[in-house]
């Protein structure tokens, strides 16, 4: 296994296509070690992660992107927040669950900063929908981009296949379109989707000699910026009320837990500073 989670990006010139291949292993153990979920919980929440994470290829230096799923049908909120610079963090509540969920309904909030300091917020809606497709479908209607993520089996690993817009040039040999661009190479996706790779260059080596040439890679790993200042401002924001309300009868502490990175911090209330009110 990498000792690191790499995103990497190749070119097929002659084709026109994109393909963003993330080996995860590692991205996928730490949360595991971060999380303690039941096997139905962890299934769906690594199949999230994987599903997204290859996204982040499409981002320009400085942005940051956040998915924020509600579905109604089943009651499941998902969370994938990460940036250029390829840090993420993500939380599935509930974190157990009865069975894996093949369909949701509700809504998709897709939020992307710009290093300009502007925002742009997508809504999608989700009916009766594959995990899977919904990535595709913010390919669509957020990115006008024809899209589809593939995701390994037996390994902890995934592709997005993105077509580029046409043009006039010549070397493009085929017109194929997304389908049939993938039916094309599925021998060739399933291959090294499914398989183990122990460094950087066996990853480059089962694209040599190939239609697909290496243009970057890039470290996904996970960081949540939860700070006790934060956590204080939370609770604040929460309870809007005075310390005696936040703590119970005789309690002199509190313990919070970050939901993404699972951290705890032990509070008091002289961490709280009752905020001066206006005469």
């Amino acid at each position: 296994m990498l000792s690191e989670s790499r995103l990497y990006t190749f070119l097929n010139h002659k084709e026109n296509y994109l393909l963003h291949f993330f080996v995860g292993e590692k991205l996928i153990r730490d949360l595991a070690l971060i999380h303690s979920m039941n096997v139905h919980g962890f299934t769906y929440f690594r199949d999230a992660v994987l599903t997204f994470m290859p996204m982040v290829s499409l981002l320009k230096s400085g942005e940051n992107l956040g998915l924020y799923i509600d579905s109604e049908d089943p009651k499941i909120r998902l969370k994938i927040e990460t940036n250029a610079q390829g840090l993420v963090r993500t939380l599935l509540l509930p974190e157990n669950l009865d069975n894996i969920p093949p369909f949701l309904t509700g809504k998709a909030r897709l939020n992307k900063n710009q290093s300009d300091g502007h925002s742009y917020t997508s809504v999608i809606n989700l009916e009766h929908i594959a995990l899977q497709d919904i990535v595709n479908k913010i390919l669509i209607e957020s990115y006008q981009i024809s899209g589809s993520v593939i995701l390994g089996l037996m390994v902890d690993q995934s592709l997005l296949v993105t077509k580029l817009p046409d043009t006039k040039n010549e070397d493009v040999t085929e017109n194929l379109n997304l389908s049939e661009y993938i039916k094309k190479y599925k021998i060739f996706f399933d291959s090294v989707l499914n398989k183990c790779f122990e460094n950087e260059d066996e990853v480059l080596s089962a694209f040599s000699n190939t239609e697909f040439n290496f243009l970057s890679s890039k470290t996904i790993r996970l960081f949540c910026g939860c700070t006790k200042e934060r956590m204080i401002s939370y609770l604040w924001a929460l309870k809007n009320e005075t310390p005696e309300g936040l703590f119970g009868d005789n309690e002199k502490t509190l313990e919070i837990v970050c939901d993404y990175c699972k951290k705890k911090y032990v509070l008091s209330k002289n961490d709280f500073v009752v905020p001066n009110k206006k005469s």
